[in-house]
């Protein structure tokens, strides 16, 4: 018959014991730790991804000028929009032609979208695709670039300002080049959506 174990050996197992679980703990907290600091224990990686000041290094800067842009044209954010052809936007900084950083109305010079409706009136022929048409090349929220011509403001105190999207499309001109608008600054451009009957030019009377 094996020997009961003495009362100094029940002892030194319950301090090897203590002494294991002790161990076990300070490991499940150090793993604990790794996973918060690196983000992956034993290869799987966290979902969350380290952000370096602010933006993943693939994201373009919101406030990089793209191709196509003047180099002195001006950065703003579109705010809200009206017509096919004027939006309120917000300089990204005081400068020219804008000296303020207060939102202000651009009107895009060279050209004149349909009248969308107003109170007392009806809408214009393709006064809604017109304005569609602005939205998609500038929507709320994205960064636009402006330089001005010789007139600055016109009677209503609206910037009239060549506008840039964020892609770098001359967008005065996109929305002459579709039919969406009528122009005088833009001829060229108006001659090829009436001669190919596009936008308001295939639907619309010529008036």
């Amino acid at each position: 018959m094996k020997p009961s174990p003495s009362p100094d050996d029940r002892h030194r197992i319950r301090e090897l014991v203590g002494t294991l679980v002790g161990l076990a703990v300070l490991v499940v907290a150090g793993l604990g730790i790794l996973w918060a600091t690196n983000g992956q224990v034993g290869g799987q990686t966290s979902r969350h991804t380290t952000v370096v000041h602010g933006s993943l290094p693939s994201q373009r800067s919101v406030t990089q000028r793209p191709v196509g842009v003047p180099a002195n044209a001006q950065a703003l954010t579109v705010v809200d929009a009206s017509d096919g052809d004027s939006i309120r936007a917000q300089p990204a900084a005081a400068g020219s032609p804008i000296a303020t950083t207060s939102a202000v109305v651009v009107r895009l010079i060279g050209i004149a979208a349909p009248a969308r409706q107003a109170v007392g009136r009806k809408a214009q022929c393709f006064a809604e695709d017109a304005f569609r048409a602005l939205m998609r090349l500038m929507p709320i929220g994205s960064r636009v670039w402006v330089i001005a011509d010789a007139q600055l403001r016109d009677l209503d105190q609206r910037y009239l300002l060549y506008v840039w999207n964020s892609a770098g499309t001359f967008v005065n001109l996109a929305l002459a080049d579709g039919g969406y608008v009528r122009a005088d600054a833009i001829k060229e451009a108006i001659a090829g959506a009436i001669a190919a009957h596009r936008g308001l030019w295939g639907r619309c009377s010529a008036r």
